[in-house]
C-alpha cells in the first residue's frame, strides 16, 4: 500500500523559499530599486545609501556566528522567530528613517534578522530533510531569492511611484512579516523527528 501523502521535507523547502523570497529578495535584490529615491528626498549621495546594503551584509556576517552557536541549544522555531521578527523591525523601521544613521541602524537590524532567518537556518534545516535530493532542495529554496526579487523590485518601484518611500516599506515591512512568521512559528521543523 503506497502513500500520496507528500513528504513533510518539502513543505519545508516550500516554507524556505517563501522565507527566502521575503528577506533577501527584498533586501538585498529589491531595496536597491529605493536608492535614488531615497537620496532625491532626503537630499543623500547614493554611494551614502548603498552603505545600508554593506552593513546588512556585515551585520549578517557577524551575526551568523551567534545564531550557529544557537541553533544547538534553541528550539528553531523560536530562533528563527526572533530573528525574523528583528528582520521585519528593520525593514519597517526604513519606513521611519529620516537620517543616514537611522538608516544604517536599521540596516543593521535588518543583517541580524537576515543571520537568524535567512543566512544559516535554511540550508542546516534541509541538509538535516533531505539526504536524497539534497542539493535540489536546496537550489530549490534559493531560487526564492531572485523569485524574490523578480517579485518585489517592480512592486517597490510601483509603490514608490504612487505612495512614496515611507509606505512602500511599510508595505513591504508587512508583506516580509505576512510571509515570514508564519512559516517560522508553525512550518519550520530542525530535523524530521
Amino acid at each position: 500500500m503506497s502513500s500520496n501523502k507528500l513528504f513533510y521535507g518539502w513543505w519545508t523547502v516550500l516554507g524556505c523559499f517563501l522565507i527566502m523570497a521575503a528577506t533577501t529578495g527584498i533586501v538585498m535584490n529589491s531595496v536597491p530599486n529605493a536608492y535614488g529615491p531615497i537620496a532625491t528626498q532626503y537630499g543623500f549621495q547614493i554611494g551614502e545609501v548603498s552603505t545600508t546594503t554593506a552593513l546588512v551584509a556585515l551585520a549578517a556576517m557577524f551575526s551568523a556566528l551567534l545564531v550557529g552557536r544557537l541553533m544547538k541549544s534553541m528550539n528553531i522555531r523560536i530562533l528563527t522567530t526572533v530573528f525574523g521578527v528583528l528582520f521585519v523591525s528593520g525593514l519597517i523601521a526604513y519606513a521611519f528613517c529620516t537620517s543616514l544613521t537611522q538608516f544604517y541602524i536599521a540596516s543593521v537590524i535588518i543583517g541580524i534578522g537576515a543571520a537568524g532567518t535567512y543566512l544559516i537556518p535554511p540550508t542546516v534545516i534541509l541538509t538535516n530533510w533531505f539526504e536524497e535530493k539534497r542539493g535540489l532542495a536546496i537550489a530549490i529554496t534559493f531560487t526564492g531569492s531572485g523569485v524574490g526579487g523578480a517579485v518585489f523590485g517592480p512592486l517597490l518601484a510601483y509603490l514608490i511611484g504612487k505612495v512614496g518611500i515611507s509606505s512602500s516599506f511599510l508595505i513591504l515591512g508587512i508583506i516580509a512579516a505576512v510571509l515570514i512568521l508564519p512559516i517560522t512559528l508553525f512550518l519550520l521543523r530542525l530535523t524530521p523527528q
